[in-house]
């Protein structure tokens, strides 16, 4: 029995390709013997010396017969060519020979040459050195003389006379000084002017304190009203901390604004001083001076009148509201407000409750915002990685394009709504896009399966149909009610069919 008959057809297939490449051991060893006694032959030349270098290898002192006896064909014409080739060899190492003799004796000609030469320009330098040193030597020589000519005119003056040390006449052929400026000696023009400078910046920041007190006045007004308005009652305390603490605030103020009124007079006493030193020109900008220190007096005293109303509507009653007319400044009603002032309440001890509970939603709201910024920042980066893991899947996938989403079907939205959401990725769209291709592929499947059923079922009534008609003309009858696993066949002698009526043959095509 053959063994690779029970190997499967893949490896019989195989061993079948493979077989006339598969030899024995003695077949393989004889093969190599013949091999090698074929490339001694090719190697080893017709006296018996083998050759020095393959053919493959040649140089120029390879030895080649282009015309040996018995070679004929692509061996004859290699053999050829190998002979040219070391030919061509020969005559390039003579050339490269002759070329480097007749570099070598250029370059000796050439460094000759430079010999010569540079032993002429040390000749040339040895012969000029001398006469370099001589042109030096009478320049100096001319110097030095130039100097002795003025020390011999000048020890033939007599120093006894009294016009050799006055500076008129020693100094006459000089030129005179320019004089200089009175703006230097006196008061320099940038101190001015940056004084000026510096004044205009004092009466800017005046006028913007005097704003912000008269907003804050404004602002404490309204929210002394809102506190009356909605306490009715308020618990007494005893005392003019209250008081005390605004007068302190008020003193402090004045004496920074006492301050800088007097470093801005300082500056100003000085210029206007400098300048009458000088001359009358400078009336105009005292004049612009003094002008300015009026508004900013004017300003100032308005900014006390604007202080001292904070003070009294700080410090009257809550439950008697001030009436129009009360703004006189006069000392009486400073004392009178005074006197009221230790009967109500301060203000710190109303809106300290207030302001503990402020500042408590304050931090509870802060942290419900930062609260709110984590979780949507969390889901906005989830949800960017979702449509981009989705985007991904739509590009790769086949159900999307086959089976896409009708419009009809999809959320009616309002075109505002539409317009407004086109930046916004709707992932529960996407959703139902991949839900509608699921369930729309896993229908066509199920159709598709149905219908080759429905056509196997066809078919097999046919195969049975036909099965019958033909075990009814081969004479192949079973009985009626017998079991389906094992049905009893009658063999019915189709002779007995016909019995004489010929004529009722059917001919089936």
């Amino acid at each position: 029995m053959n063994p690779s008959a029970q190997l499967p057809d893949c490896l019989k297939e195989i061993h079948a390709y493979m077989g006339p490449l598969i030899k024995e051991r003695t077949e393989a060893a004889r093969i190599r013997k013949v091999l090698a006694t074929h490339l001694s032959s090719c190697v080893k030349e017709r006296n018996g010396q083998s050759l020095s270098l393959p053919l493959s290898l040649l140089s120029a002192s390879s030895n080649v017969e282009a015309t040996s006896a018995g070679i004929r064909g692509i061996r004859r014409e290699y053999l050829r060519s190998a002979k040219a080739n070391v030919k061509a060899q020969k005559e390039y190492d003579i050339a490269l020979r002759e070329y480097q003799t007749l570099r070598s004796f250029e370059m000796y000609e050439v460094k000759g040459r430079s010999q010569i030469a540079n032993s002429s320009s040390d000749h040339s330098a040895k012969c000029i050195g001398p006469f370099v040193e001589l042109v030096q030597s009478r320049r100096k020589h001319d110097r030095l003389r130039i100097l002795q000519n003025y020390l011999d005119t000048a020890s033939r003056k007599p120093a006894a006379e009294a016009t050799h040390f006055n500076p008129e006449s020693v100094l006459k052929d000089v030129k005179k000084l320019p004089k200089i400026p009175r703006e230097v000696l006196e008061i320099p023009s940038s101190h001015a002017a940056s004084d000026g400078t510096d004044l205009n910046a004092l009466v800017s920041r005046l006028e913007k304190s005097v704003l912000s007190a008269k907003l804050l006045l404004r602002k404490e007004q309204k929210l002394l009203a809102k506190v009356h308005s909605s306490n009715g009652s308020m618990p007494a305390v005893a005392g003019g901390s209250k008081l005390e603490a605004l007068g302190t605030t008020r003193n402090e103020l004045i004496s920074w604004i006492e301050t800088e009124l007097g470093k801005a007079n300082d500056g100003p006493e000085e210029d206007c001083t400098g300048k009458q030193e000088l001359d009358n020109d400078g009336r105009g900008d005292n004049d612009l001076i003094e002008k300015q220190l009026v508004s900013i007096q004017r300003q100032y005293s308005m900014y006390i009148k604007v202080r001292e109303a904070l003070a009294r509507t700080s410090t009257e009653k809550l439950d008697n509201p001030k009436p129009e007319g009360s703004d006189s400044s006069g000392d009486d009603d400073m004392s009178a407000n005074i006197s009221v002032a230790t009967q109500v309440n301060t203000l710190d001890h109303v809106a300290q409750p207030y302001l503990e509970e402020l500042v408590g939603i304050a931090n509870e709201q802060k942290a419900i915002l930062q609260q709110k910024l984590h979780l949507t920042t969390s889901l906005a980066k989830q949800l960017k990685e979702s449509n981009q893991g989705l985007d991904l899947l739509a590009e790769e996938s086949h159900l999307l394009p086959a089976y896409p989403l009708s419009a009809d079907k999809k959320d009616p939205r309002s075109f505002a709504d539409a317009v407004s959401s086109v930046d916004k990725p709707d992932s529960s769209r996407r959703a139902r896009e991949w839900m509608f291709a699921s369930f729309t592929a896993g229908e066509t499947v199920k159709n598709t399966v149905s219908e080759k059923l429905e056509e196997g079922e066809s078919a097999v009534a046919d195969s049975r149909e036909a099965l019958a008609a033909l075990e009814e003309l081969v004479g192949l009858q079973t009985k009626d009610g017998a079991d389906a696993s094992g049905d009893k066949v009658e063999q019915v002698n189709i002779w007995e069919l016909l019995d004489g009526r010929l004529g009722a043959i059917k001919v089936y095509d």
